[in-house]
């Protein structure tokens, strides 16, 4: 499955979480949070409409700006689940086997 440039499902649900954390847990505008992560207002609009990907350093500072962490993020979208979780030390021993 080609995806390069274009948006997926996962781009929309991603979008639509950082939309729902600003707007009810942070009450951040959607300038506010641009001006602290150096992007547009309509730019923001486009990341949580899921009219644009966002790379991964924007969004590691998009939920720096909104104060939630990766792994709190990710578990909101639904992405992911508790069972799809490894720690860190299993991480780093899978470099051993291949």
């Amino acid at each position: 499955m080609k995806t390069r440039g274009k948006v997926t499902d996962v781009d929309k649900i991603i979008g639509l979480t950082l939309k729902q954390w600003r707007t009810k847990k942070r009450r951040m505008s959607r300038n506010a949070l641009a001006t602290l992560v150096g992007v547009t207002g309509q730019q923001i609009a486009k990341y949580e409409n899921g009219d644009n990907r966002i790379a991964v350093s924007t969004l590691l500072l998009l939920l720096s700006g909104l104060g939630i962490s990766v792994y709190l993020f990710f578990r909101l979208t639904g992405l992911i689940t508790g069972e799809q979780l490894i720690t860190q030390e299993e991480a780093w021993g899978l470099d051993e086997e291949i």
